[in-house]
């Protein structure tokens, strides 16, 4: 959904649900958004939730992402930051080692443009080495990186990396596991009054191509003309 959509206090909201055996869900919230629930913790402690029982991550690298949620997949002992900078193992409001039952990854748009960002960076490399082997001078050296463009193999590892950690969360637990993106208008080629022209057909997630494949639910969270948010399967 856009901004403003609720997508992250929608998430959140496991925080109010209790598993099979009557317990509050314990929620490992990986915030890529650098502060998108934030606002909403002091709501949830005046509802009587316990915020012993959410392991809030705050993250923008890929590879952050994908440590803390395999550890928790894996139900490893989780460690957080004291306020001395010391490392001490994340309890639950019980007092026990931190168990999620719930892995929530906020803002999935910000890792993939790292990614695809990380990639960029590499492309220009290689550019400007192959310009260097083929004894350009400085200025086409430059004018090479700077046109640096993703080739087709760089697409294709961009794709399988995203598809590796979204299939991850869903065919490697049994947990609850929510992933929110923004969504961005999808465009095709067609022919309009014989003319091939760009033309909108709708919204979808803004992140890897094929997202959405991976998922059981997707809902597309959206404000309707009187103002009401919505989301949509």
């Amino acid at each position: 959904g856009e901004q403003g959509t609720w997508k992250s206090s929608f998430a959140l909201d496991f925080m109010k649900m209790k598993s099979e055996d009557g317990k509050p869900l314990r929620v490992l919230y990986i915030d890529c958004e650098s502060g998108s629930v934030d606002n909403y913790l002091e709501d949830l402690e005046d509802q009587g939730i316990d915020l012993n029982n959410l392991l809030l991550v705050y993250t923008t690298s890929y590879a952050e992402v994908e440590e803390w949620a395999t550890k928790a997949m894996n139900e490893e002992e989780l460690f957080v930051e004291n306020d001395e900078g010391e490392l001490e193992p994340a309890l639950d409001a019980e007092g026990l080692p931190f168990k999620a039952d719930v892995i929530v990854v906020d803002g999935i748009t910000v890792i993939s443009d790292n990614v695809k960002f990380a990639a960029i960076n590499v492309s220009e490399k290689r550019a400007k080495l192959k310009a260097k082997a083929a004894e350009k001078n400085s200025t086409e050296q430059f004018v090479a990186e700077a046109t640096a463009g993703l080739e087709f193999k760089d697409h294709d590892k961009i794709k399988m990396k995203g598809k590796n950690l979204l299939r991850s969360l869903i065919t490697g637990t049994d947990k609850y596991v929510v992933v929110t993106s923004r969504e961005k208008t999808k465009k095709v080629m067609t022919n309009v009054d014989g003319k091939m022209q760009l033309v909108e057909v709708g919204k979808v997630p803004d992140t890897w191509d094929d997202a959405p494949y991976e998922f059981y639910t997707v809902l597309r969270h959206f404000e309707d003309e009187d103002g009401t948010i919505k989301a949509q399967v």
